[in-house]
């Protein structure tokens, strides 16, 4: 058999297959099915400092070869995803939660707040939401994306990685690269999704 096992930051994951932070990662039974299944880690919901619904409906569609979606970010808060943490431990895999507050000061309070759960084994800091109306992705702003990490790292003591949004011009790989060097990031995602995305469904005759 060929192991499909890995570690991040010394933390050892089963299979280096695991959840995004997505669609169906939200809930206490959602959260446990990731468990239940053959996934490598459990990754939370990104969430906010207060409790969110998200965009309206119809806002995830599965389709034959994968889904889409628009969530908004729905999510019930980010103690909520601390308080989830020592029962999460029983199914023997990392726990992750992803962080995306809507201000750099609700980022800086979530991620303090993680750092004392010891049941949470790592934080992804989510830069890249292309789906909440009215608020650009951080990732985007460069001096803002420094200014977070430099706030985030003065507080955070848990593995960390962050997740980024899709780059198309090779001046802004360069910027990012020179960013995300300075900083002790134990993983990187890359790319989050894609914006303005839509898939057309047709019924045939």
């Amino acid at each position: 058999m060929i192991s499909l096992s890995t570690s991040i930051a010394g933390i050892f994951f089963p299979s280096c297959i695991y959840n995004a932070s997505g669609a169906l990662c939200t809930t206490r039974d959602e959260l446990a099915a990731i468990g239940n299944s053959y996934a490598g880690a459990i990754l939370s919901k990104s969430c906010t400092l207060e409790s969110r619904t998200g965009n309206p409906e119809p806002r995830y569609q599965k389709l034959p070869f994968g889904s889409i979606n628009s969530m908004g970010i729905p999510n019930a808060g980010y103690k909520f995803y601390g308080d989830v943490a020592d029962e999460l431990k029983r199914f023997g895999k990392p726990y992750i939660v992803s962080v995306s507050g809507l201000t750099l000061e609700d980022n800086v309070a979530i991620v303090k707040h993680f750092s004392s759960i010891p049941a949470i084994d790592m934080l992804e800091l989510n830069l890249s939401c292309p789906n909440i109306p009215g608020k650009p992705q951080v990732g985007y702003d460069f001096e803002m994306t420094k200014k977070m990490l430099y706030e985030i790292f003065a507080v955070n003591t848990k593995p960390l990685g962050i997740k980024l949004p899709p780059y198309f011009d090779f001046v802004h790989f360069e910027m990012i690269a020179k960013i995300l060097n300075e900083f002790p990031l134990e993983f990187i995602q890359v790319i989050n999704a894609r914006g303005n995305s839509f898939k057309i469904l047709y019924i045939s005759k």
